[in-house]
């Protein structure tokens, strides 16, 4: 009888100790500021494991940073209950064996040799950029990089401010996968090739929340910003060819 007992009391306070844990008040803000869900209460206790870990690395180099030893300050997004392979496998969609054999034009680097850029660039005080959008949890990073080059092309030409639709090419891409990724020069020429973009009004964005495309709606709305023609800066190039290029044509889609 007394093991019994005993056996009720350590049991007990494992439990006790499972519901303070869960009821931290910075785990709780962050659940709450970012919507977070999970399927069960083994994923939840994993994820918070994750962001204790990530929050302690945020303090630890902020520490740092009031001590003058490092020169920039972190914190937390919406990310911290993710390790890098967790991030990895939904963030990152650039995929280099997707590659088709499309033509497309190689810029020469002689050209952007001779340094002509200003000493300094910023085309965000030119508004000639779009504002950062969020990809949430779909690989289609590919989609989002490629229509704001575009968008910066359009903003370069004269033309008028619009965004573009990233779920038209998740969906509708065929040369590349949604949200297991994608190529670039697939994307500019899957554009050139099929009509062009849609603008994000009339086709939004959808797949952040379940890391899927839907089905492709082609006549649901109308294209409009047809793509003529992309180039290719091909790596590596010195950083004043880099700076030449970017003075000479805008904003671009790198690859890293």
């Amino acid at each position: 009888m007394a093991r019994f007992s005993a056996l009720t009391i350590f049991l007990v306070v494992v439990v006790l100790s499972a519901i303070s844990l869960a009821d931290k008040p910075d785990w709780v803000a962050f659940k709450k500021q970012h919507k977070k869900e999970y399927k069960s209460a083994q994923a939840e206790a994993k994820a918070q494991a994750k962001f204790d870990k990530n929050v302690a690395r945020v303090d630890a180099h902020n520490k740092k940073f009031e001590k003058g030893e490092v020169q920039y300050k972190l914190a937390i997004n919406e990310f911290p209950d993710e390790d890098p392979e967790d991030f990895h496998q939904t963030h990152h969609g650039l995929r280099p064996e997707l590659r088709q054999n499309h033509s497309s034009r190689s810029v020469s680097h002689d050209r952007y040799a001779r340094g002509l850029s200003p000493p300094e660039l910023d085309y965000r005080l030119m508004n000639l950029v779009s504002d950062v959008r969020n990809q949430q949890n779909c690989g289609s990073c590919w989609a989002f990089a490629c229509l704001a080059a575009v968008e910066s092309q359009v903003l370069m030409a004269g033309g008028t401010s619009v965004l573009l639709s990233e779920q038209q090419l998740v969906d509708c891409d065929s040369w590349d996968h949604g949200c297991a990724g994608g190529w670039p020069t697939n994307t500019f020429q899957w554009l050139q090739y099929n009509g062009g973009s849609k603008a994000d009004s009339a086709y939004p964005y959808t797949s952040g929340c379940c890391n899927a495309a839907g089905t492709c709606k082609g006549g649901n709305a109308p294209v409009v910003q047809q793509v003529s023609g992309f180039q290719q800066l091909t790596m590596p190039a010195a950083d004043d060819t880099i700076k030449s290029y970017l003075f000479a044509h805008g904003p671009v889609r790198s690859i890293s």
